[in-house]
């Protein structure tokens, strides 16, 4: 295991080819740089809410975080320090719970509640992002969400992600009462080029 320090004092050695599992646990991914605080087996041991990364800028294409961002403090500065780390065009992939499941409630570390649009006010192509100064937090494109349901209601998963609207229709009737769902996956990519956004 490497730690801090040892990364700070090779921080300049980083280059552009990382992918990073953040919050690896017991998701160890072979060819990735896995992190994790707490697990034994990670690849780097820091806390992700301390500010900055010991890794250097643009020096990542490719990021996972799954079921880490309900953990933290402030996500959006999490989020933030993502961006600082990933190149123009990086691929992020986010795994949280939704805010109308059960399991974003169960487990007493959650902090934070997701919805299906929570990554849109970083996204300046979105209505919700467009004028809403959380650009100081980076710019990312959403490229794909997806709201999961358990097996006991897989159906639902074909209908609530048939669009957008029908997503937004989900978490804003009472449909997310009688059919609750589990999780929620985001495919965002970094931006980094001035005010440009992918299309």
């Amino acid at each position: 295991m490497v730690y801090l320090d040892d990364m700070l004092a090779a921080k300049e050695a980083v280059v552009a080819d990382v992918r990073l599992n953040i919050g690896s646990g017991r998701d160890y991914r072979e060819g990735w740089v896995n992190v994790d605080k707490y697990y034994p087996r990670a690849d780097l041991s820091f806390d992700l809410e301390s500010y900055p990364w010991p890794l250097a800028d643009n020096s990542v294409f490719e990021a996972n975080a799954a079921h880490v961002l309900e953990h933290m403090h402030e996500w959006s500065d999490v989020l933030r320090e993502l961006h600082r780390v990933c190149s123009d065009g990086a691929a992020v992939h986010i795994r949280v719970p939704n805010f109308a499941s059960s399991i974003a409630f169960t487990d007493p570390t959650h902090r934070r509640f997701f919805s299906v649009r929570s990554f849109d006010y970083f996204d300046p192509s979105t209505k919700i992002g467009k004028g809403s100064g959380y650009e100081v937090f980076g710019n990312f494109k959403v490229m794909k969400r997806y709201i999961r349901f358990p097996w006991w209601f897989f159906w639902m998963n074909p209908i609530v992600n048939c669009c957008f609207l029908m997503q937004k229709f989900y978490e804003d009737s009472t449909l997310r009462g009688l059919f609750p769902c589990g999780e929620m996956l985001f495919e965002l990519v970094a931006v980094k080029k001035g005010d440009e956004v992918y299309v």
